[in-house]
């Protein structure tokens, strides 16, 4: 069963990292039209995957449409900062790291206010891992191909978050949203 959540998991991500990294490519040279379609269309399809898996993850979680278009407006507007930032000439390995603590921040927030949930510390700690580390690897694997990069962070992403939702299920640590006969297999969104 881990294991097939974990393939969720990696649903999940693939439309989001390849849009970003898809728009990033397109933004780098100034295809603004391109970018802003692929933010635009990896945002909605991760959010459309997220979901439709995120009940198969978490039993009894249904997410609303309002999340959804929360997911599209956040994750597109990440992906514009996102840009902007590794677009910078000022951004460092070392900014990378409070760069990915506060989008990790900023997505929980946004998330959950759309979702009308109560904001989750812990899980933005496991984002923060996520999102920093990410953009570690998205700098110091510039020069590589796309699908090199694209390998390296959904593999990154997709471990620390699935590790993440794998402890939340086999503890019990369930969202306000399972019903009591789901209280042994459930788990907090995202």
């Amino acid at each position: 069963m881990a294991v097939k959540r974990m393939l969720w998991e990696l649903a999940q991500n693939v439309p989001l990292i390849a849009g970003f990294l898809v728009s990033f490519h397109f933004w780098k040279q100034g295809q603004w039209p391109a970018a802003l379609g692929c933010m635009l269309l990896g945002s909605a399809l991760a959010a459309l995957v997220i979901a439709i898996t995120e009940l198969l993850i978490f039993p009894g979680h249904k997410e609303t449409v309002r999340a959804m278009a929360g997911n599209v407006v956040a994750f597109s507007g990440l992906m514009v900062a996102g840009s902007l930032y590794l677009s910078a000439g000022w951004s460092s390995w070392w900014i990378d790291l409070v760069a990915g603590l506060a989008v990790s921040v900023a997505l929980a927030l946004a998330q959950e206010a759309a979702a009308r949930e109560r904001f989750g510390f812990t899980r933005s700690l496991w984002l923060g891992a996520s999102c920093s580390v990410s953009l570690l690897l998205i700098r110091f694997l510039k020069d590589a191909p796309l699908l090199a990069q694209f390998l390296a962070v959904v593999v990154w992403f997709t471990l620390v978050m699935g590790v993440y939702k794998e402890i939340r299920i086999r503890t019990g640590w369930i969202p306000a949203t399972a019903r009591d006969g789901e209280l042994a297999v459930g788990g907090e969104r995202g």
